[in-house]
Protein backbone atom coordinates (compact mmCIF):
# COMPACT_ATOMS: atom_id res chain seq x y z
CA UNK A 1 0.00 0.00 0.00
CA UNK A 2 1.63 3.30 -1.05
CA UNK A 3 0.89 6.47 0.68
CA UNK A 4 3.26 9.69 1.14
CA UNK A 5 3.18 12.66 4.18
CA UNK A 6 3.36 16.00 3.93
CA UNK A 7 6.48 17.78 3.48
CA UNK A 8 5.92 19.61 6.99
CA UNK A 9 6.00 15.78 8.99
CA UNK A 10 5.06 16.22 12.75
CA UNK A 11 6.30 12.59 13.96
CA UNK A 12 4.63 13.14 17.55
CA UNK A 13 2.18 9.60 18.22
CA UNK A 14 -0.86 11.70 17.81
CA UNK A 15 0.33 12.98 14.58
CA UNK A 16 1.11 9.61 13.09
CA UNK A 17 -2.08 8.14 14.13
CA UNK A 18 -4.39 11.18 13.12
CA UNK A 19 -2.65 10.13 9.82
CA UNK A 20 -3.64 6.56 9.69
CA UNK A 21 -6.50 7.51 10.52
CA UNK A 22 -7.06 9.62 7.70
CA UNK A 23 -5.71 7.45 5.59
CA UNK A 24 -8.09 4.65 6.06
CA UNK A 25 -10.83 7.24 6.05
CA UNK A 26 -9.80 7.89 2.52
CA UNK A 27 -9.88 4.16 1.56
CA UNK A 28 -13.35 3.65 2.92
CA UNK A 29 -14.54 6.74 0.81
CA UNK A 30 -13.30 5.15 -2.23
CA UNK A 31 -14.68 1.74 -1.69
CA UNK A 32 -17.93 3.50 -0.92
CA UNK A 33 -17.92 5.32 -4.25
CA UNK A 34 -17.10 1.91 -6.01
CA UNK A 35 -19.95 0.18 -4.15
CA UNK A 36 -22.75 3.15 -4.85
CA UNK A 37 -21.88 3.11 -8.41
CA UNK A 38 -22.28 -0.57 -8.84
CA UNK A 39 -25.17 -0.90 -6.58
CA UNK A 40 -26.94 1.75 -8.28
CA UNK A 41 -26.71 4.32 -4.70
CA UNK A 42 -26.79 7.57 -6.70
CA UNK A 43 -27.86 9.26 -3.07
CA UNK A 44 -25.37 7.55 -1.66
CA UNK A 45 -22.99 8.68 -4.27
CA UNK A 46 -23.89 12.36 -4.60
CA UNK A 47 -23.26 12.64 -0.68
CA UNK A 48 -19.45 11.58 -1.57
CA UNK A 49 -18.69 14.92 -3.53
CA UNK A 50 -18.24 18.35 -2.43
CA UNK A 51 -21.25 20.47 -3.76
CA UNK A 52 -18.42 22.62 -5.41
CA UNK A 53 -16.75 19.51 -6.93
CA UNK A 54 -14.99 19.48 -10.25
CA UNK A 55 -14.74 16.74 -12.40
CA UNK A 56 -12.58 16.00 -15.55
CA UNK A 57 -11.30 13.81 -17.40
CA UNK A 58 -13.12 11.28 -20.75
CA UNK A 59 -16.70 12.50 -21.32
CA UNK A 60 -16.62 14.97 -18.37
CA UNK A 61 -15.58 17.87 -20.01
CA UNK A 62 -18.77 20.07 -19.62
CA UNK A 63 -20.08 18.25 -16.29
CA UNK A 64 -21.36 21.00 -14.15
CA UNK A 65 -21.21 19.41 -10.68
CA UNK A 66 -21.63 16.58 -8.28
CA UNK A 67 -25.58 16.54 -9.66
CA UNK A 68 -24.75 16.59 -12.72
CA UNK A 69 -22.15 13.48 -12.73
CA UNK A 70 -24.21 11.79 -11.27
CA UNK A 71 -26.80 11.93 -13.91
CA UNK A 72 -24.44 11.05 -16.27
CA UNK A 73 -22.73 8.46 -14.45
CA UNK A 74 -26.51 6.56 -14.35
CA UNK A 75 -27.49 7.31 -18.19
CA UNK A 76 -24.07 5.59 -18.72
CA UNK A 77 -24.46 2.31 -17.21
CA UNK A 78 -28.46 1.90 -16.67
CA UNK A 79 -30.10 -0.59 -17.14
CA UNK A 80 -26.75 -2.67 -16.63
CA UNK A 81 -24.25 -4.01 -14.61
CA UNK A 82 -20.95 -2.67 -13.74
CA UNK A 83 -17.94 -3.81 -11.21
CA UNK A 84 -15.22 -1.42 -10.41
CA UNK A 85 -12.40 -2.07 -8.83
CA UNK A 86 -9.42 0.47 -7.46
CA UNK A 87 -6.71 -0.63 -5.01
CA UNK A 88 -2.63 0.42 -3.89
CA UNK A 89 -3.53 3.97 -3.28
CA UNK A 90 -0.89 6.58 -3.53
CA UNK A 91 -2.90 9.26 -0.86
CA UNK A 92 -0.89 12.65 0.05
CA UNK A 93 -2.62 13.98 3.27
CA UNK A 94 -1.84 17.46 3.08
CA UNK A 95 -3.54 18.60 6.12
CA UNK A 96 -5.82 17.53 8.72
CA UNK A 97 -9.09 18.93 6.27
CA UNK A 98 -6.96 18.35 2.87
CA UNK A 99 -4.95 15.27 0.71
CA UNK A 100 -4.99 13.74 -2.64
CA UNK A 101 -4.82 10.67 -4.33
CA UNK A 102 -4.62 8.61 -7.17
CA UNK A 103 -5.60 5.31 -7.93
CA UNK A 104 -5.08 2.44 -10.23
CA UNK A 105 -9.07 1.40 -11.43
CA UNK A 106 -10.42 -0.97 -13.70
CA UNK A 107 -13.94 -1.09 -14.61
CA UNK A 108 -16.63 -3.03 -16.69
CA UNK A 109 -20.03 -2.16 -17.67
CA UNK A 110 -22.35 -4.63 -19.41
CA UNK A 111 -25.20 -2.78 -20.80
CA UNK A 112 -27.24 -3.84 -24.22
CA UNK A 113 -26.97 -0.46 -26.06
CA UNK A 114 -28.70 0.02 -29.69
CA UNK A 115 -26.81 -0.97 -32.57
CA UNK A 116 -24.71 -4.07 -30.49
CA UNK A 117 -22.50 -2.40 -28.37
CA UNK A 118 -22.95 -4.57 -25.21
CA UNK A 119 -20.97 -2.00 -22.45
CA UNK A 120 -16.96 -1.46 -21.75
CA UNK A 121 -14.11 -2.94 -20.13
CA UNK A 122 -11.22 -0.34 -19.20
CA UNK A 123 -8.17 0.58 -16.74
CA UNK A 124 -6.47 3.88 -15.58
CA UNK A 125 -6.32 5.59 -12.42
CA UNK A 126 -8.26 8.18 -10.77
CA UNK A 127 -6.78 11.94 -9.50
CA UNK A 128 -8.32 12.98 -6.79
CA UNK A 129 -8.38 15.87 -4.06
CA UNK A 130 -10.13 15.51 -1.13
CA UNK A 131 -11.25 18.37 1.47
CA UNK A 132 -12.99 17.34 5.38
CA UNK A 133 -16.37 18.84 5.83
CA UNK A 134 -17.66 20.68 8.89
CA UNK A 135 -19.07 17.34 9.58
CA UNK A 136 -15.81 16.07 10.08
CA UNK A 137 -16.21 13.36 6.91
CA UNK A 138 -13.88 13.49 4.23
CA UNK A 139 -15.38 13.90 0.25
CA UNK A 140 -14.05 14.12 -3.02
CA UNK A 141 -13.34 17.88 -4.34
CA UNK A 142 -12.17 17.14 -7.41
CA UNK A 143 -12.43 13.72 -9.25
CA UNK A 144 -11.02 13.16 -13.13
CA UNK A 145 -10.33 9.73 -14.96
CA UNK A 146 -7.60 9.12 -16.94
CA UNK A 147 -8.01 5.87 -19.43
CA UNK A 148 -5.10 4.18 -20.51
CA UNK A 149 -7.30 1.66 -22.10
CA UNK A 150 -10.87 0.74 -22.96
CA UNK A 151 -12.02 -2.19 -24.90
CA UNK A 152 -15.62 -2.65 -26.37
CA UNK A 153 -17.62 -5.34 -25.22
CA UNK A 154 -18.72 -7.37 -28.23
Amino acid sequence: MAHERGEDIDESLDARIAWLEAFEELKRLKARYFRYVDTHDWTGLRALFTDDCEFGGDNLREVTGPDDFVNRVQAWILPGTSVHRGADPVLTIRSRGTASGVWPMYDRVEIERPGGSRGWEGYGYYHETYRRGADDMWRIAAWRLERLNVWPLR
